[in-house]
């Protein structure tokens, strides 16, 4: 009977887990880094969404979890339980799919002998729309080259570094990536069997660059997508300045306890001491967003100029080493498309190469 009971209970809540899911309700009180709740929903954390998008970013220019997080520390942003990001943290939150407006539950079970992960078998999994902090288009980017380094873990050449041009980039109609085939010096899906020259695939590429820059609707979409950086630097910087405001009522707060006699001074140093660091760290960052906002709205003032300094660049496609011409793909890729016959190619909308400069090693900086 008791057995008969435990098991009783047991289908009620899944059965009405399994309702609230469908019906969108929340199941459990806990979100990721960047969301929280309100009213029984999931809705984004205006202090750690910035931040969170912030990492997607960092991550695709820099390739590395470890870089990526020391530069959020060294901005000042710390996780929600006030701890430094570390590698595995930000690897956590950039492969989890909430990030992109998908939350995935009931997808952890009980650690056995035989499941020591305790994932549940994907057919059990549930998934629910929530509001994204980044695109889809990003997060693919992103867990793309993620999962290319884990099945390279041996690989000890960063990816610009590599012989191809269009590795991680380049994918099948069916979404399979396409690999460089030495032999016969083309890029190969090897389930669809799917090929192009990789010369003829570079040949393409330069021209497909050269109508970015020229057509007027790219120019829309730079257009468009320049307010949408605009607009998230000025939403980073509130969330910053809100950031150091709360880390200053904390500050005094501890003032005046002190001064009370509540706290003893070695006790005050402990607690003081962070605190008015992450202040310093933050107001640097502040600083450098705040200034970042100032060189976005010159370049938007000079546009004209940008776009004849793009249309040169592109035109000398031929007389960059591998280096920079991988370096420039990087930079403006999102994602190419091949069925056989027609190449799709998903260029970021920013104002290419214009608002990057080359340097030694190829190793850029960007404006915006």
């Amino acid at each position: 009977m008791a057995q008969w009971e435990r098991e009783e209970v047991s289908e009620r809540i899944k059965a009405s887990i399994i309702t609230r899911r469908k019906l969108g309700k929340l199941t459990n009180g806990a979100t990721s880094f960047g969301f929280k709740i309100e009213e029984g929903k999931i809705v984004l954390n205006e202090k750690e969404a910035p931040i969170r998008k912030l990492m997607y970013k960092l991550f695709l220019e820099h390739k590395r979890r470890a870089t990526t997080a020391r530069l959020l520390n060294k901005m000042g942003y710390r996780t929600r339980k006030g701890y430094k990001f570390s590698d595995t943290s930000v690897t956590r939150m950039l492969k989890n799919p909430d990030a992109k407006g998908i939350k995935r539950t009931n997808y952890h079970g009980t650690k056995t002998v035989l499941n020591p992960s305790g994932i549940k078998p994907k057919e059990e999994w549930h998934f629910m729309k929530i509001p994204e902090i980044v695109s889809e288009e990003l997060w693919d980017s992103v867990n793309a080259i993620i999962e290319e380094q884990e099945q390279k873990s041996n690989q000890t050449k960063p990816l610009n570094q590599r012989v191809h041009l269009f590795t991680s980039y380049l994918y099948c109609h069916n979404g399979h990536k396409m690999r460089i085939s030495t032999k016969i010096n083309k890029y190969t899906c090897p389930k669809c069997k799917v090929r192009i020259d990789k010369d003829d695939l570079e040949q393409v590429f330069q021209t497909r660059l050269k109508q970015f820059v020229m057509s007027k609707n790219e120019i829309q979409k730079y257009t468009k997508s320049s307010d949408k950086i605009i607009g998230d630097k000025r939403t980073e910087i509130k969330g910053i300045t809100f950031q150091i405001s709360e880390i200053d009522i904390k500050m005094n707060k501890l003032i005046e306890l002190s001064i009370e006699g509540q706290i003893p001074t070695k006790d005050f140093d402990r607690h003081y001491s962070p605190l008015s660091e992450q202040m310093e760290t933050l107001n640097k960052t502040l600083s450098k967003l705040e200034k970042e906002l100032i060189d976005i709205n010159n370049i938007n003032n000079s546009f004209g100029k940008v776009l004849s300094q793009s249309k040169s660049i592109y035109e000398k496609w031929h007389t960059f080493t591998r280096l920079e011409k991988r370096s420039i793909i990087e930079s403006i890729t999102n994602k190419i498309v091949f069925d056989g016959e027609l190449i799709n190619f998903k260029l970021k909308q920013i104002a290419p190469l214009s608002s990057l400069e080359l340097g030694q090693n190829a190793q850029r900086t960007h404006t915006i």
